[in-house]
């Protein structure tokens, strides 16, 4: 486990690199919600699309910044050969089923049903109000 996570190719990715044991768990704990990521997506340059840290443990994280990626990952081939799995199955006691951790065809059929939701007009109402402030927060 230890030579993979040394020799995985997340390294390229920018980010910090933390400890096989601990990677940024604890500065992760230390800080507000989502404060080291924002750091390192600074520290980065704003337009990087990707960052990456280390779990405990050897496990790595992807933070996933571009856009278009991230509509490449949300509406990628799903059914019975998808293209990327989610692997969020622990949340779901948490957080329910839903889009988030559904997969292939159970999640086709979550998407279609709050698919008009997302019809552009409601979408940049909404985006209207919340992009501004949330671009404030990320950048101060």
């Amino acid at each position: 486990s230890y030579i993979l996570w040394w020799i995985s190719p997340l390294w390229l990715l920018p980010g910090p690199r933390g400890s096989w044991l601990f990677g940024q768990f604890i500065t992760i704990q230390k800080e507000p919600f989502m404060e080291p990521q924002k750091r390192w997506w600074k520290e980065a340059g704003i337009a990087t699309p990707l960052i990456r840290y280390s779990q405990p443990i050897g496990s790595h994280s992807v933070v996933v910044l571009d856009a278009d990626i991230v509509k490449d990952i949300l509406f990628a081939r799903y059914g019975t050969n998808p293209q990327y799995l989610k692997k969020l199955k622990g949340l779901i006691p948490l957080i329910g089923k839903g889009l988030v951790t559904l997969e292939g065809e159970d999640w086709q059929r979550h998407r279609r049903i709050i698919h008009p939701s997302f019809q552009p007009k409601f979408v940049k109402e909404s985006l209207d109000l919340v992009v501004p402030r949330t671009v404030d927060k990320f950048i101060t």
